[in-house]
């Protein structure tokens, strides 16, 4: 019986160390499976950015009236005569 016993035990051992390297595995995987995702959904996210910044550098360079929109609103740029009013929080008023 001591025998059996022993041979048993040696069957558990094997067996706690396949479970204890297949859990590790598959914590290592879902990990990976997890990164992969992330660098799958932000590689989405700067293709959608790339493409809306060449609409918009498409449009700034096709369309002036747009670019002189945005120079005016963003940056404060005024046509050469015009009269500007700053306000307290920095807009500047044609």
């Amino acid at each position: 019986m001591k025998k059996r016993r022993h041979v048993g035990s040696k069957y558990l051992f094997v067996l706690v160390l396949f479970v204890s390297a297949s859990t590790r595995r598959i914590v290592n995987l879902v990990r990976q499976r997890n990164l992969l995702n992330f660098y799958q959904q932000e590689a989405l996210r700067l293709e959608r950015e790339n493409r809306n910044l060449r609409d918009f550098l498409t449009r700034l360079k096709q369309d002036p009236f747009y670019a002189e929109k945005i120079l005016r609103e963003k940056y404060g740029y005024m046509r050469e005569g015009e009269l500007g009013i700053i306000f307290g929080d920095n807009r500047v008023s044609h």
